[in-house]
């Protein structure tokens, strides 16, 4: 699983590797690398009748996909702290992600970080 361990609270020692989205109602995901070189990938559900819409997985970029499950709740604004800031620099690019990571009940609960 994904940040099993305490996840350090800046966008520096990560890259955005990409995001993208699905004609399934909008499920969104984005695939993280950090600097000691670990691929990281989560999903956003949006999928039209989903048990969990708006649910935060890890460890695929589909929610159905064998390796995905929930993120830890103590990780969510974590990773919506650094999707949020890695998304920012380039907006038009990552726009589809950056409107459903808004949407994500911990981004509206997140307070700024500076």
């Amino acid at each position: 699983m994904l940040f099993l361990t305490p996840l350090v609270l800046t966008a520096v020692p990560y890259q955005l590797i990409g995001t993208g989205s699905y004609r399934d109602g909008g499920t969104v995901w984005a695939k993280v690398k950090s600097s000691s070189g670990e691929t990281y990938e989560m999903c956003i559900d949006r999928r039209i009748k989903s048990s969990t819409p708006l649910e935060m997985y890890v460890g695929a970029i589909y929610p159905t996909k064998q390796e995905a499950s929930i993120a830890l709740e103590s990780d969510r604004s974590k990773l919506v702290f650094i999707l949020n800031e890695l998304t920012a620099l380039d907006p038009e690019k990552h726009a589809r992600f950056i409107t459903v990571l808004k949407e994500h009940e911990q981004f509206k609960k997140s307070e700024p970080v500076r």
